[in-house]
């Protein structure tokens, strides 16, 4: 049964969604459940951007580790409608590698790993609430602001392992992109102690068997994840609710320009299409180039490359867990998932499917030549105890130059410029910088509130 929203009278508002990957699509959803005629518009031949899992022989293969979680109601049953009863729930088991030594339970690095004297200044500065008061104009500022000033270098020192940068390069809004909101630095118990108070439960992590303080999550769910072929089917799954809503689906369909002097114009390989209101659901940085705005952007951006590195192995010389993300620097793996132990997939019984995923630099000699380097990863996720084999079955290497972009110092400044340019009654999704599934679809109903 549909939603109520979408059994309510169709509109006369139109509007385009520019972008079919998870925002765009996403959005196009919420949109056509309120009434409105939809029309997607997608630049290249596929929907589901780097969200739909691509084929490996038989199996289907995420393109690092994606999970569902549960965050809140209204997003979670956006996406279970979607995927109908085909959904698992996931008993998440996580780790974390910092200065050579291994945390069960945690996804940041453990500080606790540090000398006592390397720790004592930021004990007291947190314990007594003493925390400088920067003007915030980097990243690097924020983080002073709400963990003090020690804390920086172990940070900068896991930043640039798993992001290849420091945080005095990037612009405040990159917190919402990083997982650094919390640090772990006190003894479990103690954390938890702490963690009573609201203002310390903000800074610090504890692992979650041990959190007691975790709320009950809806329909008693933490992460999940499709049920068959990966991510891949609720992009299938989803697609095709778009088109029996009625929304108009444009793949390869590059945009030549846009205009949006009274209603949106929008000429895509030489067709008109025009809408009361545009979505922007393509990242926010390309609002520049699509514009036509004299405003580069380009110089207040940094690239991540990223090689992938799939290994088959037997299923019974794996371990338990789901992912680990390992900080030490002069490893090459950041995180390493067994995707098998979350997901079908297509995935031979018996089988297990670990991905290595290594943030490099075009040019490197990893980069440039990934197959020299395969049994040294291998060695790797040995080390990190996610297998339990000296040989592998089968592997495969992907490579992306932009796995993902963070914005550098004064990129909000420079935004600011391109966005004094927009109507914001008629251009929507323009004002946010997410990734996360979660932050991507509040940010969706924040905007789609606008409509009704």
């Amino acid at each position: 049964m549909m939603p109520f929203l979408y059994l309510m009278k169709q509109t006369k508002k139109d509007i385009i969604v520019l972008g079919a990957g998870f925002k765009g699509m996403m959005a196009a959803f919420k949109l056509a459940q309120l009434g409105l005629k939809v029309t997607l518009i997608e630049g290249s031949k596929n929907y589901g951007g780097v969200l739909n899992s691509p084929a490996w022989d038989e199996m289907y293969i995420d393109l690092g580790c994606h999970l569902f979680f549960n965050q809140s109601q209204e997003v979670t049953e956006d996406i279970l409608y979607i995927l109908g009863d085909a959904f698992r729930p996931v008993s998440v088991s996580y780790a974390s590698k910092f200065m050579g030594e291994k945390t069960e339970g945690i996804a940041v690095p453990n500080f606790e790993s540090l000398s006592e004297e390397e720790k004592r200044k930021t004990y007291d500065t947190l314990l007594n609430q003493s925390l400088p008061r920067k003007k915030v104009q980097t990243l690097s500022d924020y983080f002073i602001n709400r963990f003090g000033d020690e804390v920086i270098e172990w940070i900068d020192q896991c930043l640039n392992k798993s992001h290849l940068v420091n945080s005095k390069d990037l612009d405040p809004i990159a917190k919402g992109l990083l997982p650094f909101k919390r640090i772990r630095l006190f003894p479990t118990e103690k954390a938890i102690e702490l963690k009573k108070d609201e203002w310390y439960d903000d800074r610090i992590a504890v692992e979650r068997k041990a959190n007691t303080l975790e709320i009950k999550r809806h329909r008693d769910l933490f992460e999940f994840y499709p049920l068959y072929e990966g991510m891949h089917f609720f992009c299938e799954k989803l697609y095709q609710i778009l088109l029996d809503m009625g929304v108009e689906v444009n793949l390869n369909s590059p945009i030549d320009s846009i205009d949006y002097s009274d209603s949106i114009k929008l000429m895509s390989n030489g067709k008109k299409i025009e809408a009361d209101r545009l979505f922007w659901g393509v990242p926010q940085h390309n609002l520049a180039s699509f514009f036509n705005f004299d405003v580069d952007l380009t110089p207040y951006l940094h690239s991540i490359p990223i090689v992938l590195f799939y290994f088959t192995v037997n299923r019974n010389k794996v371990s338990r867990h789901t992912y680990i993300h390992n900080y030490d620097k002069k490893e090459f793996c950041f995180r390493v998932s067994i995707q098998s132990n979350y997901a079908d997939n297509n995935i031979p019984k018996g089988t297990a499917v670990i991905c290595c995923e290594v943030p490099t630099k075009i040019g490197s000699k990893i980069w440039d030549e990934p197959e020299n380097f395969i049994d040294i990863i291998w060695q790797e996720a040995i080390d990190l105890g996610v297998v339990k084999s000296k040989n592998f079955e089968k592997t495969r290497i992907m490579k992306t130059p932009s796995a993902y972009k963070l914005p550098l110092k004064g990129y909000t400044e420079k935004f600011k410029e391109l966005s004094d340019h927009l109507d914001h009654e008629k251009i929507l999704g323009i004002n946010s910088w997410e990734y996360s599934k979660n932050d991507i679809l509040i940010n969706i109903n924040k905007e789609i509130k606008k409509l009704k």
